[in-house]
């Protein structure tokens, strides 16, 4: 159409920007594009249209330079009222000056391209930046040293399996208060079950509250003494676990077999308002509970390289199991002997205060095994 002398799109409500090839209609003397939608910048080629002497593009949404030769020198012909986005032209047109960094930079990317890549490229880096918080949280949950471990290595071999904050989480229903079976210094006690070599476990986690002064302390002790010793009368320690919880906070426990018949001190001291009936031992239980006692304080004192002083026995910490084999628990105020005359290491602390619970501790200056006469007389006591 290159014939073609007059071209009125006028109020046509047209969108878009101004084909270039509009240049190239040499012959055109009119051209009416007022009253629409047209947005972009005006062609360059336009200026090459020698015939044209009358130019109507007012009450769009042009936007950039205009240019300077050609037609739009014509400053009777030229109307771009309405387009206040329009600058630079001849200086009679008294348009804004353009930036020409800026001029420049919109003639290579359209300004709705800029702005969808800088949405795309603000969208992909956020993404981004949630799968890596993801990643790193869900190794923290899923991981048992998302924190690096503390505990003795001998209770990271084959023998114990590797629990994390999330495992014993969904063991103890979320540490509910229906699973709370028992309150110490350093902590809580919680019931559960969880899949140990393709078999469902009750178990025992004792989680130990961090912010008790001495309440660490007690952890690592207690993992390194149960990982010296092997007896059939100490509660056995199914595995340590030292990580971080769901809030990014330090979390230190023990999992432990689960003793049905509870504490021997619900036995001996059984609650009178109990509305369950109350179990009394008998006096061939109480001598056997009694020998149970015994025999792992010799193998603690005697047996053991170097020796171990438990330091805290009382009815509390001795727990038995269903055909009431007594077992002895809570090693969190262990002594390990590195000094052969073990009496003379124990007198030499005993300044730091008293070790155990004021009742049951054995005098400062009789040897350890003491402490179980002291028991044995309250277990055989009517």
């Amino acid at each position: 159409m290159r014939g073609l002398v007059l071209l009125n799109l006028t109020k046509n409500s047209l969108t878009g920007t101004i084909p270039q090839e509009l240049g190239f209609m040499n012959g055109m003397k009119e051209l009416y594009l007022a009253q629409n939608y047209l947005i972009g910048q005006i062609p360059g080629t336009m200026e090459s249209m020698a015939s044209l002497y009358r130019l109507d593009i007012s009450f769009n949404r042009l936007v950039g330079q205009v240019p300077k030769n050609g037609m739009f020198t014509n400053l009777t012909g030229l109307s771009f009222n309405g387009n206040a986005k329009l600058c630079g032209g001849i200086e009679e047109l008294n348009l804004p000056k353009c930036p020409t960094e800026s001029v420049e930079h919109d003639r290579r990317i359209p300004r709705v391209i800029r702005n969808a890549i800088a949405v795309i490229s603000i969208i992909i880096l956020a993404c981004f930046i949630v799968a890596l918080i993801f990643l790193f949280s869900k190794k923290a949950l899923r991981s048992p040293s998302a924190k690096t471990m503390t505990v003795d290595p001998s209770l990271l071999d084959g023998m114990y399996p590797r629990l994390s904050f999330s495992d014993l989480f969904q063991a103890t229903n979320g540490f509910s208060a229906d699973n709370l079976i028992g309150m110490g210094q350093y902590g809580s006690v919680y019931k559960g079950e969880i899949l140990l070599k393709d078999l469902v476990t009750t178990i025992a986690v004792k989680v130990f509250d961090l912010e008790q002064p001495g309440s660490s302390k007690s952890f690592l002790t207690e993992c390194k003494a149960l990982s010296k010793i092997r007896h059939r009368n100490l509660n056995h320690v199914i595995t340590c676990c030292s990580c971080s919880d769901l809030n990014q906070n330090d979390f230190k426990a023990l999992v432990l077999e689960f003793m049905f018949n509870g504490s021997l001190d619900k036995w001996l001291h059984p609650k009178v308002d109990s509305s369950y009936h109350v179990n009394v031992l008998t006096l061939l239980q109480r001598l056997n509970i009694a020998a149970d006692i015994a025999a792992p304080l010799d193998y603690l004192h005697n047996d053991c390289h170097p020796s171990i002083v438990h330091c805290d026995v009382k009815p509390r910490n001795i727990l038995l199991g269903e055909d009431l084999v007594a077992r002895v628990g809570d090693f969190g105020l262990t002594k390990i002997l590195t000094d052969p005359l073990g009496e003379q290491l124990i007198n030499s602390k005993s300044s730091m205060g008293i070790l155990g619970t004021i009742g049951y501790v054995a005098p400062g200056n009789q040897k350890p095994y003491m402490l179980f006469l002291q028991q044995s007389a309250q277990l055989m006591h009517f």
